[in-house]
């Protein structure tokens, strides 16, 4: 699903907040507001030219963070463009520069590698790399924990579903305070527990799933068709289900 791939490092991977002295330069203030929508714009050019100001900016005043966050975005914009060798070749050299430098943030790189190959369908090399991001990552850092559990818990739901649902429970123990996040745990918990065919787990997904969107009304629909899918599917509505999965939904990505 494209929407957990971007979900997956907007937590913390990727959106950083303005600090008060980047807010002082007025030019690239407008460029940062302006360049998350750029990236899905589609007009390559205009986000590359974008992309590579604001890590010139970042490099220049030794915020190394915030480079490799911009940088990490630039590879995801790569990944669902297609382009998946560029992207490897990028986190390849993102992994040099971390290693020249002493600034060791490998469980970001390792992350999105993991996601490159999940896109190209290799399930053992992704797997292996969101492994190896877990390994790589503190143990406080809960943004990026948030992001690799997320991301382990939907590339596993239909090969390994049980494996799935353990670690999608660690993603919702720790999302469970950003609804955002927390609406996504409990949307991969109805699709695990489509694959194990276990509507109480479905039924404790919707209930959760529906609890959110109550408390959060502000939130979009992502997750509604996913539900309904489901839900038409567990109660033998098999044409409904069909007829749901052919329309054009960001859930079915």
């Amino acid at each position: 699903m494209k929407k957990i791939l971007l979900f997956s490092l907007l937590f913390t991977l990727i959106a950083t907040n303005l600090m008060a002295e980047e807010q002082k330069d007025t030019a690239f203030a407008n460029l940062y507001r302006r360049y998350f929508q750029l990236y899905t714009e589609g007009n390559e050019s205009i986000f590359y030219d974008a992309s590579a100001k604001m890590k010139d900016y970042y490099l220049r005043n030794n915020k190394y963070d915030s480079y490799y966050k911009i940088a990490l975005n630039e590879i995801l914009y790569d990944t669902e463009q297609g382009k998946t060798y560029r992207a490897i070749k990028k986190c390849n050299n993102l992994l040099n520069e971390m290693n020249a430098r002493g600034k060791r943030r490998y469980h970001i790189v390792y992350s999105a590698m993991g996601s490159i190959y999940d896109m190209r369908g290799n399930y053992r090399m992704a797997k292996k790399y969101f492994q190896d991001a877990l390994n790589a990552c503190e143990p406080n850092d809960t943004g990026s924990l948030i992001s690799i559990y997320s991301r382990i818990a939907s590339l596993q739901a239909h090969r390994e579903p049980l494996k799935a649902k353990e670690i999608n429970e660690l993603f919702g123990k720790m999302a469970v305070k950003h609804p955002q996040y927390y609406k996504v745990h409990t949307v991969l918990k109805a699709e695990i527990a489509f694959y194990l065919n276990d509507r109480q787990l479905y039924e404790e997904a919707y209930r959760q799933f529906q609890q959110v969107n109550k408390e959060h009304p502000l939130l979009d629909v992502y997750g509604k068709d996913l539900m309904t899918m489901v839900k038409a599917t567990f109660d033998g509505n098999y044409s409904k289900a069909l007829d749901i999965l052919q329309h054009d939904s960001p859930d079915f990505d």
